[in-house]
């Protein structure tokens, strides 16, 4: 159910794309996030836990300032670049999960996490090694006296830079 939601979440950052500053849609983010994990406390009945030691609360507050860059960084390249190129880094959090709990926690990963890391590394080298095609702009060679045409190029030009 995350999966699905946050999908939707980075379709709808993609379709604002630059119209709406990356703070806007993490203040929005932000929001909801405490009405919804607020609501979700209380009917659980679960109690607040707070650290009882001071390196877990710098380790809280770590997660906190890292992850608040991470999002930002995410919100921001989802705006500024394809979709493709964009969901990409977020896949890559797989092979990061399989190299850190090798790394930390010291056990293999199932043969399924390596068929699955190594899908994420061919299609990422795809997308990477394939570009798109850059339009070339028509060239077209002004008469003395032709202001009007010259304005009305640069109006046309200008309308197709934006889309």
């Amino acid at each position: 159910m995350g999966v699905l939601i946050a999908t939707f979440a980075m379709i709808a950052i993609r379709a604002i794309g630059t119209r709406a500053h990356a703070m806007h849609s993490m203040a929005y983010f932000s929001l909801w996030c405490v009405i919804v994990s607020t609501i979700g406390l209380f009917l659980s009945g679960e109690p607040i836990v707070y650290p009882t030691q001071w390196q877990w609360s710098v380790l809280l507050l770590l997660v906190g300032v890292f992850g608040f860059v991470a999002q930002i960084c995410l919100t921001m390249g989802l705006q500024r670049e394809t979709a493709a190129r964009g969901t990409m880094g977020i896949y890559l959090q797989v092979i990061f999960a399989d190299v850190l709990d090798v790394f930390f926690f010291k056990t293999v990963p199932s043969l399924l996490s390596f068929l699955g890391t190594g899908t994420i590394m061919i299609c990422a080298i795809y997308i990477v090694l394939t570009k798109q095609k850059q339009r070339q702009e028509p060239t077209v060679t002004l008469e003395a006296g032709e202001s009007t045409v010259e304005e009305g190029l640069l109006i046309h030009r200008d309308s197709v830079s934006e889309e």
